[in-house]
């Protein structure tokens, strides 16, 4: 994933900050996962695109906030207008929080 970061350790803090983009046509789908206690919020920065959360698609645009609750399951899927770029913040709830699917 081009123009990816992520800050944050929860033995030291109860936050986690990451960014993501899609600005060309390489972009590997991230896997979807879940956080059993902790929250994210993806706050849209430029574009449009589609998140999954819970087997539906949700359309994202610029200035856009969407919430995810502890238990559901997410992934960025694709971008619809380009570049599509994100931050998401996070709560963090320990180091075995995140639960990924194959």
């Amino acid at each position: 994933m081009p123009d990816w970061g992520y800050w944050g350790d929860p033995n030291e803090i109860q936050l986690a900050i990451s960014k993501g983009s899609i600005i060309g046509d390489e972009y590997q789908t991230e896997k979807l996962h879940t956080h059993l206690k902790s929250y994210t919020y993806f706050i849209i920065l430029t574009g449009a695109g589609i998140v999954t959360v819970n087997k539906k698609d949700v359309r994202v645009e610029r200035d856009q906030v969407l919430e995810i609750a502890p238990k559901e399951q997410y992934c960025v899927k694709c971008a619809t207008t380009k570049p599509f770029t994100w931050f998401v913040i996070g709560t963090i709830a320990g180091n075995k929080d995140k639960i990924i699917f194959d």
